[in-house]
């Protein structure tokens, strides 16, 4: 087990496995979870976890080959993304993080 959350998964059909670790984890299962409504990284923030979202799902893509959506949203003084999972993703294992001891 290891400090952080770790995810392995794979791209359905016939995908090979990758694992994910810490932030970019969080991240795929929050874009599995969200299905066809995706993320953002406003939603994500206030989940309390996503400071970077954009830098995670660049992971996702290049490291692991998913093909996540991205759709701007106009708000007012701008715009933002919504990144949405394209990928079918199966999730196969997913590893927790260990609780820290005091020194």
């Amino acid at each position: 087990m290891t400090d952080k959350l770790t995810v392995t998964a794979r791209i359905v059909p016939d995908g090979r496995a990758f694992t994910v670790t810490g932030r970019p984890a969080e991240t795929l299962l929050s874009l599995v979870e969200a299905g066809p409504r995706g993320i953002t990284s406003l939603e994500a923030f206030q989940a309390g976890w996503a400071v970077r979202l954009a830098a995670y799902v660049h992971r996702l893509r290049t490291e692991c080959g998913l093909a996540i959506k991205t759709s701007r949203e106009p708000h007012p003084g701008g715009s933002h993304g919504r990144y949405i999972l394209q990928s079918p993703v199966e999730l196969m294992e997913r590893s927790e993080p260990r609780e820290r001891m005091a020194a």
